[in-house]
């Protein structure tokens, strides 16, 4: 199905590149495709037939004892296969006009789905850049995502998420940039009473507001990003008479996010600190909760998880080239304590308290093609969620899952 998806694909690129080329349209066509096959000690919270993990999977016994999660399991794929077209054309109110539309294979598990991944456009002036469309969250930071070969990309220790947005750049000089973003959820959403959407967000008006400011310094860059969301959970709740009654509370979150870069011909180096409550859209750790219920109405009011988490992540070489990612997360509980209800806590992994991830990798490249190899240790400590002491984990345990990746890749 893949090749057949990439063939279409193909010629309709290729049509609408005869017509754009007419009408001074430079397009081009790029991307990728590459093979992953892996073997996993323990079982995963995973997704896309397991080529993108999460957490390994908390202890699960039988009757005799027997953690049926320590199971190794292992697959192929070539789902992340890339397909990119970028567009430039005249300029638009003194900008130079780009587009970029991408699409790869990971719609949805068992099915080999063509997906959006990116489609915007970029307007761009002597000290200010405008993009409008789906693209990589500021919080993300595209151009200093971590250089894995795992399709993860640091995940769950750095936030993930693609999401349609406006987002404004200025260059103040002296290698300062300042970055405004009004961002909304599409594909990566946040968890709720319905379970994972965008309504939460939509039902609360206001977007998503990120804010970032950067300084380069030579061959480095240090930033400072903070973000604000709003949730409206539920728009009424039924009382215990089986009355209705709106219910206008929101939950909101915050946040920060700290980053240093270093980038030359041969190294790379990126180290993020983060601060956040309820990233659950970014595939992250965390959620919210029920704090009170009216016992007349049965309206609700809530709180948000609380985390922290650290990513270092580097690559030397050019032809040869070695790597490593070292992740740390810390479930912090909540900002309140929390309804003993597990149906009212909206969340990923919450009784989850910390997590370490150490992944070695190396990979080959000659010309356009590239062969990895990429080692992932994770260690993760799972316990009981106290929701009546703001949702902090106790009794926890450690387990371990670690991942044996190869990696194909051909760009063109």
């Amino acid at each position: 199905m893949v090749k057949r998806l990439m063939l279409t694909a193909t010629a309709a690129v290729s049509a609408f590149c005869a017509t754009a080329q007419s009408d001074d349209i430079k397009v081009k066509l790029s991307g990728f495709v590459k093979a992953d096959g892996w073997i996993d000690t323990r079982r995963n919270t995973d997704g896309v037939d397991g080529l993108f993990t999460y957490f390994p999977l908390a202890p699960e016994y039988d009757a005799a004892g027997n953690d049926l999660n320590k199971v190794a399991t292992t697959n192929t794929t070539a789902l992340s296969t890339r397909l990119r077209v970028t567009a430039a054309g005249p300029d638009i109110f003194g900008a130079k006009a780009n587009a970029i539309v991408e699409a790869d294979f990971t719609g949805t598990t068992e099915v080999s789905l063509l997906r959006l991944r990116l489609a915007n456009l970029n307007l761009t002036w002597s000290r200010s850049t405008l993009i409008v469309g789906q693209a990589w969250h500021p919080l993300s930071i595209p151009q200093f995502l971590p250089r894995t070969l795992s399709l993860n990309t640091g995940a769950p220790f750095q936030c993930f998420s693609r999401n349609p947005q406006v987002t404004y750049i200025y260059n103040a000089g002296s290698g300062v940039k300042l970055l405004g973003s009004i961002n909304y959820q599409s594909g990566y959403e946040s968890l709720g009473p319905s379970g994972k959407s965008s309504i939460y967000l939509r039902n609360a008006v206001i977007p998503n507001l990120d804010f970032q400011v950067s300084k380069t310094f030579g061959r480095s860059t240090i930033g400072l990003t903070y973000d604000f969301k709003m949730l409206r959970p539920n728009v009424y709740n039924m009382a215990p008479d089986g009355k209705k009654y709106q219910n206008d509370n929101t939950v909101s979150s915050h946040a920060v996010l700290g980053y240093y870069n270093y980038t030359s011909e041969k190294l790379f180096v990126i180290a993020k600190q983060l601060f956040g409550q309820n990233l659950t859209e970014f595939l992250m750790q965390g959620g919210y909760g029920v704090s009170e219920i009216d016992p007349i109405t049965g309206v609700q009011q809530y709180a948000p998880s609380k985390g922290t988490s650290i990513l270092i992540n580097f690559s030397y070489g050019t032809k040869y080239r070695i790597g490593g990612t070292f992740g740390y997360l810390s479930n912090n509980g909540f900002t309140k304590n929390i309804v003993e209800n597990k149906d009212l806590v909206y969340g990923r992994a919450l009784n989850l308290k910390e997590m370490i991830r150490i992944a070695p990798s190396f990979t080959y490249a000659y010309k356009n093609f590239t062969l990895g190899v990429e080692g992932e240790l994770n260690r993760a400590y799972w316990g009981t969620a106290d929701y009546s002491n703001k949702g902090k984990v106790a009794n926890a345990k450690a387990v371990n899952g670690f991942r044996f990746l190869t990696s194909l890749q051909y760009n063109f």
